[in-house]
């Protein structure tokens, strides 16, 4: 669900950030999204932004400002690690090899691991 959900978030932050660079988009990010995300990581009631669910009825759980708010921060960290060009290349790969099926995390790692050709799903997996 994280991938979904923070890809969608994260883009809005890309889009303006590259269309509109006037508007300071990267300095709302931290106060919007990181800080925000600390808040709630810091809580009794947070979880991690991947969660094994085992009814439909548990996305309303964790469909919540944690996800989103962890999630962009994570790919925040991947984009600033890999590169920009890296990281849109690990899209792409990612984007067209599951553009019509389903895909886990392991497979988002896969696939920027093939575009940066550095084994990154090691560390990201502690996300």
């Amino acid at each position: 669900m994280w991938l979904k959900e923070g890809f969608a978030s994260f883009m809005e932050y890309m889009f303006v950030g590259a269309n509109y660079p006037e508007f300071k988009i990267w300095l709302h990010f931290v106060n919007d999204e990181v800080a925000e995300g600390f808040a709630l990581d810091a809580l009794k009631s947070s979880h991690p932004i991947e969660v094994e669910i085992d009814n439909p009825n548990e996305l309303d759980e964790i469909y919540d400002s944690i996800t989103y708010a962890k999630s962009n921060s994570v790919n925040r960290m991947l984009c600033n690690y890999l590169g920009e060009d890296v990281f849109q290349k690990g899209l792409r790969i990612y984007l067209n090899r599951f553009k019509y099926g389903n895909a886990v995390t392991e497979d988002l790692w896969n696939a920027h691991s093939e575009a940066s050709g550095q084994v990154s799903n090691i560390w990201l997996a502690q996300f």
